[in-house]
């Protein structure tokens, strides 16, 4: 049974349109099974939205732990169009299952509002997460070349992930989310919820200049590895286009970010998106 190309680009459209906005600017080998990929981190992204507790979010995930798994369930991701297109866009380009399971059991985390710790399990939730999912559209690009890219993949993840925790602040803090590592938070004499309230807006600034940083180094280093990769790789990292316009703005409106999301508009966006293809540079 053939990929329903309609039904992937509509999901991604509605789910997740700046990805699908990056999906348009690739290659014609590689966008749909790419949209697939994509299509199938914005379904397990919705999932908290789809809730009203953690338990049928967990089971939620581990559904698609199981028809992801090799031989598993079979017949239950044949019957829904998506696990059907990522099941054949994985066997078709070879990518590891396993790391389909190390994603959902990291996402377990969403579900919760448990804080963020410290940089160090931040860094690991991106690694099984954005990273991964930036290796698995440079496997579909070039499995060879793909094997290169870990560092690439790695420091992008973050650079992303940061990104987009600082543009969803404001729908985080209304559930009394936290991803933010603590350790930033602690370092200021705050704690989690004198955060979340946003009363010090001189400390609540310092500290999301200090994730900016963060942030900035990764993108940098990000940008590094990717200059040594050929042209036709670079595509993969094209969802990372406004992430420095992102990062600009948080600095800019400093604390109101608790309140106003950073996210640029669409038509920026596409103008980020557009001039990284021409540059092949994020």
């Amino acid at each position: 049974m053939s990929i329903d190309e309609n039904l992937i680009a509509n999901h991604l459209r509605e789910n997740d349109r700046s990805r699908y906005l990056a999906s348009l600017l690739m290659g014609d080998d590689v966008r749909l099974p790419i949209s697939v990929l994509y299509a199938f981190n914005a379904e397990i992204s919705r999932i908290r939205d789809l809730i009203k507790e953690p338990l049928p979010g967990e089971i939620r995930l581990q559904w698609w732990r199981e028809v992801t798994a090799e031989s598993a369930r079979k017949d239950e991701a044949s019957a829904n169009p998506l696990a059907l297109a990522v099941n054949q866009t994985i066997d078709k380009y070879g990518i590891n299952r396993t790391s389909f399971d190390g994603y959902c059991r990291s996402r377990i985390f969403d579900l919760y509002d448990d804080p963020m710790p410290d940089r160090l399990t931040y860094e690991g939730y991106c690694g099984e997460t954005a990273s991964t999912l930036l290796q698995w559209s440079c496997q579909v690009i070039d499995a060879d070349i793909a094997k290169s890219t870990a560092d690439a993949c790695g420091h992008s993840g973050v650079a992303q992930s940061v990104a987009g925790h600082l543009a969803l602040l404001p729908q985080h803090i209304a559930r009394g989310q936290l991803y933010i590592p603590l350790e930033f938070i602690t370092a200021h004499d705050l704690d989690r919820d004198q955060f979340l309230s946003g009363e010090d807006r001189e400390k609540t600034a310092d500290i999301l200049n200090q994730f900016v940083d963060y942030g900035e180094e990764h993108l940098a280093k990000a940008r590094q590895e990717i200059s040594k990769l050929p042209n036709h790789m670079r595509q993969a990292f094209l969802p990372l286009a406004s992430t420095s316009r992102l990062f600009k703005r948080t600095r800019k409106v400093a604390a109101q970010a608790l309140k106003n999301s950073v996210a640029p508009v669409s038509w920026l966006n596409q103008w980020d998106l557009w001039q990284s293809k021409r540059k092949g540079m994020i």
